[in-house]
């Protein structure tokens, strides 16, 4: 990008229209979870395409999602929206900066935000007036850092009445984008149990909790490493 934020150039490239799955889920045909989830989380009709990460900073890669979102919705005429995912466990108030030190470069952590306990999801943590960064040691590894630290101290200021630190970060992160962010409609992670498929997929882990563990089980095997296996031999026995 260049020092004027022009748009970034995104190259698209996909496999083709996407297919429509069809079938049942829950005994209800797909199609009205589809259009009953879309409209609970306020998605626009018809196709959507979308992206998503943590709340918290990112990397110039992660961004590139967004961008190519934005770019193939508008090359195809479809809905844009955007996935907070805010009940992970990462501290979205917290930046990993480049200092030089003694001649050598380093990377120290700044939080701008407090700390709290340790498992606290960023939607359980809340918005806090930002703490400057500022290094204790060294300095910043170039000018453009701490330019950078500098706009992220704003743009979490800015977002400081944000309902949680996830909002403010999330906030903060479009701001310091550019406008590469489409204005979209963004889903929280927290809130999808909240949505009529959530509730019926509760109801059905608490009627049969072994048949939730068999899926789960089953479904994250297909991407090793992303979560780990649940236990069969629960209070809901094997």
């Amino acid at each position: 990008m260049s020092a004027d934020h022009a748009a970034p150039t995104v190259h698209v490239e996909h496999a083709g229209p996407g297919a429509r799955a069809e079938g049942t889920l829950l005994g209800r045909p797909l199609a009205f979870w589809r259009e009953t989830t879309a409209r609970e989380l306020g998605l626009p009709a018809g196709t959507v395409v979308g992206a998503g990460h943590q709340a918290e900073w990112w990397h110039p890669g992660i961004l590139a999602k967004f961008a190519w979102a934005a770019e193939l919705a508008a090359r195809s005429g479809a809905g844009t929206a955007w996935l907070m995912v805010d009940t992970d466990v990462r501290d979205p108030l917290a930046m990993r900066v480049p200092l030089a030190e003694s001649g050598a470069l380093r990377a120290t952590e700044h939080r701008f935000g407090p700390r709290v306990a340790a498992g606290t999801p960023p939607c359980m943590r809340p918005a806090a007036v930002p703490d400057a960064c500022s290094p204790a040691r060294g300095t910043f590894a170039l000018p453009c850092v701490a330019e950078g630290a500098a706009r992220a101290f704003d743009a979490l200021l800015a977002a400081v009445d944000a309902p949680d630190a996830a909002a403010q970060a999330w906030d903060a992160n479009r701001t310091c984008s550019h406008g590469v962010m489409a204005d979209a409609p963004t889903v929280r992670t927290s809130r999808l149990l909240g949505t009529t498929l959530g509730a019926a997929l509760i109801e059905a882990a608490l009627r049969d909790p072994a048949a939730c563990v068999r899926a789960f089980n089953e479904g994250a095997a297909l991407v090793p490493r992303v979560a780990r296996p649940l236990r069969a031999d629960g209070p809901g026995g094997p």
